[in-house]
C-alpha cells in the first residue's frame, strides 16, 4: 500500500536493488589493460587540399565516459561493430581525431568507444595498434562485452548510412587487404626492410597503403650472436650478416623468407689475427667479397684493414683474391662486377680473378688532421662509370676545394671540375644519372659552427646555396634524381632543386641516423637516440609512418626495393 502511494520511492527502491543485484552478479572488476606504447614520434597532419582543410580540429567527439579514457587516431582508421576485421565497418575516425573509450577487450587488443555522430552503433570498436592508435588513461577502462562473431565475412564497403569522406581507414595489426599485394600475391617482389631489434633480425615486407609504404608480414631469425652489419642480395632473396663475438666475427647467409642461417666463413678460417671487415654482394646475388682488418683494430701500412679481397659463396671455401697489402683500404663493386680500390695516393682498378691491377688516378694525400689517411669514396652511376671527388691537399685552411673525376667504365680517371669549400668529412653525392650533386661545406665565411647544403650540375659548376645550420647532412638522392633527403639540427627535410623545403621537425634530444630512398617517392630515416630510435617511412609529400621501434644503441638495418 505505501509503494503504491509513493510511485517516486517505489522506483528509487527498484534502482537500488538492481545496482546491489549487477555488483553482487560483477564481483571485483578486472585488471586494467595497459595502453599500446606509442611508436609515433613526429607525425605531420593529414595534407590539405585546395580550398579547405581536410578535417577540422577535432575534440573529442562523445560525452566523456566515466573512466576518462580517450584513444587518439594517428592515420584515418576504421570502426567496426566488434573487435576485429572480422566485423563489419561502420564509420572511421580521421588522423588525430579522438574518441572516449567505454570498454575493451583484452584478447584482441581493441578498444570499445562511444559511437561518433558519423557511425551507426550500437557498437563501436577500434583497434588498439601502436602504429594506429593512441590511448591514455586506461588505467580504468572495464572488460566489454564482445558481440557475437559474423557468420559471413564482413564488407569492406560501409553502411549505406555511413559516408566516408577521407578514403578507406585502416584496421590495425591485421593483414592489409589483398589489393594491397603484389600481383599474384608473391611477397618475394615487395620491399624488404631488414632490422636487428632484442637479438633478433626481424625480415619485415613493406606493402603499398595509399601514398605510403606501410608495415607487412615480419618473420624473424636467431642470427646466434650480436649482429653488426646486414646486407641484402641484389635480388632481394638472401641477406647477409656479420655475427659479432668480442674480437672475432663470423658472416652468415640466411634466405629473406626466414629459416636457419648458414654459416659461410669464420674468423678461425683466417690468417691469425685477423677478422671480416667490409663485405658487399656480387651482382649474381650467389657470391659475397670481404677484406680483412686486424681484431685488435689495427692495420698494415697505416691503412684501415689488411687491404686485401676475399670471395665466398655457400658450400664453397672462402677464396684469398688479393693478399693483405695489395689491394686498398676500401673497395666498391658496381653492378657489373667492376671493382675499385681506394688507397691514400690513388684509386686502382682489379678483377675479381686478381688480374690486371692498374690504378685509374693518383693523387697527393690530403691532410686529415689526424693519424688516418683519407681515402676516396667513389660513387656508381646507372651508366656504369663511378664519380668521385678529392679534396685538396690542405682541406682545413681557408682556400680549399676537391677535383671532380669520372672513372668509365674500363679507363682511366677523367677531371670533369671542381668546387670550393671543405668536404673532407662531408662526401660529395651525385645523382643517380650524374646529373647533379649535392655537398656539404664548411666556409670559411660562416660562423664555425655552420654548414652550407649547395647543389651544383654533374661537374660542380653553377652551385646554389640551399641551406645553412648546424649539423647539416646530406642523404640521398631520390633513383630519378629529381628530389633528395637531409637532416639538420632537429629535423630531416626532403628537398628538390629551386623548391623550398619541406622539413619534419623531431622530439628534443631525437637525431637523424640515417636515410635512405626505396622508390622516387618512398623513403626511411631512422631517427631518436642511443637506445630509443624509430624506422620511419616517408613520401616527399610530407607523410610519414613508424614503422618499428629499435631499442639497442645503434640501429643495424637494411633496406631493399626492386
Amino acid at each position: 500500500m505505501f509503494l503504491r502511494r509513493h510511485p517516486l520511492l517505489a522506483f528509487l527502491s527498484l534502482l537500488l536493488l538492481a545496482g546491489l543485484a549487477c555488483t553482487t552478479l560483477l564481483g571485483e572488476p578486472p585488471p586494467p589493460l595497459p595502453a599500446p606504447p606509442t611508436l609515433m614520434i613526429n607525425t605531420p597532419p593529414p595534407a590539405t587540399p585546395a580550398g579547405g582543410s581536410l578535417a577540422p580540429t577535432v575534440t573529442p567527439i562523445a560525452t566523456p565516459a566515466t573512466t576518462g579514457a580517450t584513444v587518439r587516431a594517428l592515420v584515418d582508421v576504421n570502426i567496426r561493430t566488434g573487435p576485429g576485421i572480422q566485423y563489419g565497418r561502420d564509420g572511421f575516425l580521421l588522423a588525430g581525431e579522438s574518441a572516449f573509450i567505454t570498454g575493451r577487450d583484452p584478447s584482441s587488443g581493441w578498444w570499445q568507444i562511444q559511437c561518433p555522430p558519423r557511425a551507426d552503433g550500437p557498437n563501436c570498436w577500434v583497434t588498439g595498434g601502436s602504429r594506429y592508435t593512441s590511448a591514455s588513461n586506461t588505467q580504468d577502462v572495464p572488460v566489454a562485452l564482445v558481440p557475437p562473431t559474423p557468420t559471413s565475412p564482413a564488407s569492406s564497403t560501409p553502411p549505406a548510412a555511413s559516408t566516408q569522406t577521407a578514403g578507406s581507414g585502416q584496421d590495425g595489426d591485421q593483414p592489409l587487404p589483398a589489393a594491397t599485394l603484389p600481383a599474384g600475391g608473391n611477397l618475394l617482389g615487395s620491399p624488404l626492410l631488414v632490422y636487428v631489434n632484442d637479438g633478433l633480425i626481424n625480415l619485415m615486407r613493406l606493402l603499398p597503403a595509399g601514398e605510403l609504404l606501410t608495415a607487412g608480414p615480419i618473420t624473424q631469425v636467431d642470427p646466434g650472436g650480436p649482429v653488426s652489419a646486414l646486407t641484402i642480395a641484389p635480388n632481394g632473396q638472401q641477406i647477409a650478416y656479420l655475427q659479432d663475438n668480442g674480437n672475432q666475427n663470423a658472416l652468415y647467409l640466411v634466405s629473406a623468407g626466414g629459416g636457419s642461417p648458414l654459416p659461410l666463413v669464420s674468423a678461425a678460417d683466417l690468417p691469425q689475427g685477423r677478422v671480416i671487415d667490409q663485405v658487399q654482394w656480387l651482382a649474381n646475388s650467389q657470391s659475397l667479397a670481404f677484406s680483412t682488418r686486424s681484431d685488435l683494430g689495427g692495420s698494415p701500412a697505416g691503412l684501415p684493414n689488411a687491404a686485401d679481397l676475399w670471395l665466398v659463396s655457400p658450400g664453397n671455401p672462402a677464396r684469398e683474391i688479393y693478399p693483405a697489402g695489395s689491394g686498398g683500404g676500401t673497395f666498391t663493386l658496381s653492378g657489373q662486377d667492376e671493382l675499385l680500390f681506394s688507397r691514400p695516393g690513388d684509386i686502382a682498378r682489379g678483377r675479381l680473378d686478381g688480374s690486371q691491377f692498374l690504378p685509374v688516378l693518383t693523387f697527393t694525400p690530403p691532410n686529415t688532421g689526424s693519424e688516418f689517411a683519407y681515402l676516396p669514396q667513389p660513387q656508381w652511376l646507372a651508366d656504369s662509370s663511378a664519380r668521385v671527388a678529392i679534396p685538396t691537399q690542405g682541406p682545413l685552411g681557408r682556400n680549399t676545394g676537391a677535383a671532380l673525376w669520372r672513372i668509365p667504365a674500363g679507363e682511366p680517371g677523367q677531371q670533369v671540375g671542381s668546387l670550393n669549400g671543405n668536404i673532407l668529412n662531408n662526401p660529395i653525392i651525385w645523382s643517380p644519372d650524374g646529373a647533379r650533386l649535392a655537398y656539404v661545406r664548411q666556409s670559411p665565411a660562416l660562423a664555425r659552427q655552420s654548414l652550407e647544403l649547395l647543389l651544383a650540375d654533374g661537374q660542380g659548376q653553377e652551385p646554389q646555396s640551399y641551406a645553412l645550420g648546424a649539423a647539416l647532412g646530406f642523404l640521398a638522392w631520390n633513383p630519378a634524381g629529381t628530389t633528395f633527403l637531409y637532416r639538420g639540427d632537429g629535423f630531416y627535410a626532403v628537398g628538390a632543386p629551386d623548391q623550398p623545403p619541406l622539413s619534419t621537425l623531431l622530439p628534443a634530444g631525437s637525431a637523424v641516423q640515417s636515410g635512405q630512398w626505396l622508390t622516387p617517392n618512398n623513403f626511411l630515416v631512422i631517427v631518436g637516440s642511443t637506445g630509443n630510435w624509430q624506422i620511419i617511412g616517408g613520401t616527399p609529400a610530407g607523410a610519414a609512418i613508424p614503422l618499428v621501434t629499435l631499442s639497442d644503441p645503434l640501429p643495424v638495418y637494411a633496406a631493399w626495393s626492386p
